[in-house]
């Protein structure tokens, strides 16, 4: 009881020692203290000069307007962060950034547990302009390692970075929406809503030494480039129940709606993938197992209506899991850059059998140039392909011995006639008899366990010949797109119920 008592009044002491400052477009005074809603500070210079201990708070008026570059300093403490917020009603304040060359609207650089809530955030420059852009810009530069920065309700807008080219390809992908550099861990960037942006939306850039980066509930559209890039992490990351619409719009450089770089059992599921037109010479898919990605997850995740197809393997990518995801519509462009027209791609030819692909569908109303671009090894089991316009070819070149095909459907029966694998006694070359195939729409409605409460349209009927016809996946508790626990007795699908 003692020490219990004793630890208390340390918090309480703790909490006494911060501070809360206050900023009024309107009616502050930059000579005030700050430190009070009537001597509120009124520009961002006195809130950059100072610098912020743990605990202490910033609030901005709700509704006000500030132009500039926010760029407070300090680190906060394990308990005892820095939050930056709003008071006086319920509109985000707003933050101009200055558009000038490498600028953010937000910028911390070698810091640590920061908070940042229901603020706006934009950054333009005049059109034409070559200026570098970002809407925030979180960095570390040296071998410390930061973390603790969260970023919770807030918009970043109109950040209009100059398209990427290959003279400044390295340099434009650290501009945009939301970037952070360097090692960071523990990040949270949650029910934000990034639109028109170039050339990223969402995106770290970082090393394995980084650790549970979290990107949930976000809205992310308009953006030139890649929507969410994880670059870099060891474990615990999760990019989950995100909306990402109209990214990779320019073919500048290679781009894709969500994917992972370096890194090591990274969740992306329950987010839905949409209205990708561009994505350069190679990419542009919905999904991207990047270079030296291990173990990732791509699972319960619904993509339609995208040019360039569902997903990448670059070459040195293993151990990655494809599951339960339903794609409609993901080849439906016609570009004369390689890759249009094809569901799933394979770096250099290559590829691996511990990349496994099984229970998903994939339904397209127009024709395929191929299902598979110069993949050479997969395990593709349980999977649904049925293409109604049917496909020039099923890859663009025969199957390596590594390549595992069992228990799938394919329908027609010709879209495996050139380059595709054998056909065995476990698969079906029939239709597979789903509700409404191409009647998923657009959004997805998700229960409060994160998995579909409607694309009902994809559901087996009870009188489909998928049903009980799967393989046995091993695999602890798992579920299939709706959330159905998955039994000993296996559909062909991402539908696990018994029939409908």
């Amino acid at each position: 009881m003692i020490l219990q008592t004793l630890f208390a009044l340390v918090l309480l002491t703790a909490s006494a020692g911060a501070a809360t400052y206050f900023v009024d477009a309107a009616s502050g005074n930059d000579a005030n203290s700050g430190t009070s809603e009537a001597a509120a500070w009124r520009s961002l210079g006195p809130v950059n000069a100072a610098v912020f201990a743990p605990g202490d708070s910033i609030h901005f008026r709700s509704g006000g307007v500030w132009d500039g570059q926010l760029a407070p300093r300090g680190s906060g403490a394990p308990g005892r962060p820095i939050s930056i917020g709003v008071y006086g009603g319920d509109k985000p304040a707003v933050i101009q950034g200055p558009g000038t060359p490498g600028s953010a609207a937000l910028a911390l650089v070698d810091q640590s547990y920061w908070e940042v809530r229901q603020l706006e955030f934009t950054n333009q420059q005049p059109a034409g302009g070559q200026n570098g852009l970002t809407g925030i810009s979180i960095r570390s530069r040296g071998k410390t390692l930061q973390q603790h920065i969260y970023i919770e309700r807030c918009v970043v807008r109109d950040v209009n970075s100059p398209a990427v080219t290959k003279a400044n390809y390295n340099a434009g992908k650290s501009t945009g929406g939301i970037i952070f550099r360097g090692d960071i861990s523990d990040v949270r960037v949650v029910r934000c809503h990034i639109h028109d942006v170039g050339v990223e939306g969402l995106r770290t850039s970082s090393t394995r030494a980084v650790k549970d980066v979290v990107f949930t509930d976000n809205l992310i559209e308009n953006v030139s480039g890649d929507g969410i890039v994880i670059h870099g992490s060891g474990s615990g990351s999760h990019i989950a129940r995100n909306v990402v619409r109209n990214v990779c719009m320019s073919d500048g450089g290679n781009f894709a709606g969500i994917w992972t770089y370096d890194s090591h059992q990274t969740i992306v599921e329950y987010n839905e993938v949409s209205g990708l037109k561009g994505g350069g010479t190679a990419d542009g898919q919905a999904f991207d197992a990047d270079s030296e990605t291990d173990g990732d997850v791509f699972q319960y995740n619904y993509t339609h209506d995208n040019a360039r197809g569902f997903m990448l393997f670059m070459a040195s990518a293993r151990n990655i899991i494809v599951r339960y995801n339903i794609s409609e519509n993901d080849a439906i462009g016609s570009s004369p850059m390689r890759g249009g027209h094809r569901l799933i791609a394979q770096n250099a030819g290559k590829g691996s059998a511990t990349n496994q692909v099984y229970n998903n569908v994939f339904y397209s109303r127009t024709p395929l140039d191929t299902v598979f671009n110069t993949c050479s090894a997969i395990t593709f089991r349980n999977n649904i392909i049925l293409l109604e316009g049917g496909t020039r070819q099923f890859n663009t070149q025969p199957f390596g011995p590594g390549a595992v095909f069992d228990h799938n459907c394919y329908f027609p029966a010709t879209i495996v006639a050139q380059n595709g694998p054998p056909v065995g006694s476990t698969d079906i070359l029939g239709d597979p008899r789903l509700s409404q195939p191409g009647a998923g729409g657009v959004g997805v409605e998700l229960k409060a366990d994160g998995f579909a409460a409607g694309q009902r349209a994809y559901w087996l009927r009870a009188d489909s010949p998928l049903l009980g016809a799967g393989a046995s996946i091993t695999a602890p508790r798992l579920r299939d797109y709706w959330g159905t626990f998955v039994g000993s007795r296996s559909n062909i699908g991402a539908d696990q119920a018994t029939g409908h």
